[in-house]
């Protein structure tokens, strides 16, 4: 008999492991580019917000926390919230430059009950900072879609 509650302890956590990954929304794919000069400092990666807060802990692998100029780092985001949105919002710094860069998707409910996919991004720039941000790919089927955010 004790055998059993940990082996239901453990069906139990499969389970809820299980139903939480059915219910997260589309993964984004973002990449993250220096592309300042040859020379010019490392953009280091940090977090000020809940919400850049939770893209960290909701990223695979984990974003590196320092960026060489002409280098790139690349994650998959993907949120728990609903099966109908994700997000990521990420911070960048060079110096006393910054860019917050941010992107969503949000699978809404149109006429007739259709749903309809929308994905957005924004790129925030601060101190002088060149800040860019690229939806490059959408896929209809899975909504999945990567982006591309650029600082100098």
């Amino acid at each position: 008999m004790k055998m059993r509650k940990p082996t239901l302890a453990l069906l139990m956590a499969t389970a809820l492991s299980t139903a939480g990954m059915a219910y997260a929304g589309p993964p984004v794919t973002v990449t993250f580019k220096h592309v300042g000069s040859t020379g010019s400092a490392a953009a280091t990666y940090s977090t000020v917000t809940s919400n850049e807060t939770s893209t960290y802990a909701n990223a695979t692998p984990k974003p590196i926390s320092s960026v060489a100029a002409g280098g790139s780092d690349t994650y998959k985001v993907q949120s728990t919230i609903s099966p109908d949105t994700n997000y990521a919002v990420v911070r960048y710094k060079i110096g006393s430059k910054t860019c917050v860069f941010s992107t969503t998707y949000v699978n809404t409910l149109g006429a007739g009950g259709v749903k309809i996919p929308s994905w957005n991004k924004t790129a925030t720039a601060s101190g002088g900072a060149t800040c860019t941000a690229n939806i490059t790919s959408t896929n209809i089927s899975t909504h999945e879609w990567a982006v591309e955010f650029t600082m100098k």
